[in-house]
């Protein structure tokens, strides 16, 4: 009910009042329902803010808004990788079973190692990452690693007098080296998208499991009166006496990475360059089994090696 105060009654004339009021009861009705709507509206708008606080939080977001993409939205990220590798063998000096007074210019037992890509072994690695910045995350990654290495050498015995007789003997060497291995690597992403390719570089260190020696003879003897063709047994021998204890170098590589929701896809290269002789110099004539039964001798050496790799990582 609307009262009219005196000046009210003084404008308005008497037969104007009763549409004044009834104009001025619509207004103040029209002005409390615009007020509950606009409540009901900021309840919606908070509501969905903190919708979209939550998902974030809860399953990450894409680099493109500024949260450095994935598990870059978060400072943890823990997952799996594993994948090829292949190992190139560096001799620094070699050894022979036989001792020259004359050192020929080429001998039949001079070791002929075999290139990485004839050298194929295999790494699985567990995954704990720190991002520190947007960009930048540091990553320790735990590796079982296999390598393989290979080298061939041969023999020939030839009578001077007597040139159709002759025996020679070829040798082939393959060594497994088994590793647990830590590498500490420091890693960029170059862009803030949901496919981001990466860089990365640090140091490892690896602790030897155990070594395997596979040894193949084949020859051909032409001192029977007839060239005769054979293949001897194949033997298998644990060498890890004549491996050091641990390696230890330095790594260079790069991928490419696709965050799906709180994971990362990822794809990646290493180069390996170890740091260290590998060869354990106090044990190396000491194995009469590798000298008089496959007439071997290891050389001094380091591994440079080649790894690509697949896995995933998630956020914490």
């Amino acid at each position: 009910m609307l009262i009219f105060t005196n000046w009210e009654k003084t404008f308005f004339p008497n037969h104007m009042k009763g549409s004044v009021a009834f104009l001025l009861s619509l207004m103040l009705i029209f002005n409390v329902k615009g007020q509950e709507m606009n409540k009901r509206t900021g309840l919606i708008k908070g509501s969905t803010y903190n919708t979209e606080r939550s998902n974030k939080k809860k399953f990450g977001s894409f680099a493109g808004d500024g949260s450095g993409g994935g598990v870059g939205s978060t400072r943890w990220g823990f997952g799996i990788k594993g994948g090829i590798n292949m190992t190139q063998a560096s001799p620094d000096d070699q050894f022979s079973v036989f001792s020259y007074t004359i050192q020929p210019e080429n001998t039949l037992a001079e070791k002929e190692y075999y290139n990485s890509s004839e050298n194929k072994g295999f790494q699985v690695t567990f995954i704990a990452k720190y991002t520190l910045f947007n960009n930048l995350s540091i990553s320790l990654q735990p590796t079982f690693a296999s390598y393989k290495y290979g080298y061939e050498n041969n023999y020939a015995w030839l009578d001077f007098e007597n040139n159709n007789n002759s025996l020679f003997l070829f040798y082939k060497h393959e060594q497994t080296l088994n590793y647990i291995e830590a590498p500490l690597l420091l890693r960029y992403d170059i862009l803030n998208t949901p496919i981001r390719p990466f860089v990365h570089g640090g140091g490892y260190y690896g602790r030897l499991l155990s070594a395997l020696k596979k040894v193949d003879v084949s020859g051909q003897d032409n001192a029977s009166g007839a060239t005769e063709e054979f293949n001897g047994a194949t033997s298998t021998l644990g060498v890890d006496d004549q491996y050091t204890k641990s390696q230890y170098g330095i790594i260079a590589g790069g991928g490419i990475s696709l965050s799906v929701g709180p994971a990362n896809f990822e794809l990646g290269v290493d180069y390996k360059i170890g740091l260290n002789n590998i060869i354990d110099e106090s044990n190396r004539f000491k194995d009469n089994t590798l000298i008089s039964g496959s007439y071997d001798i290891l050389d001094n050496m380091k591994l440079k090696n080649l790894s690509i790799s697949m896995g995933v990582v998630f956020g914490i």
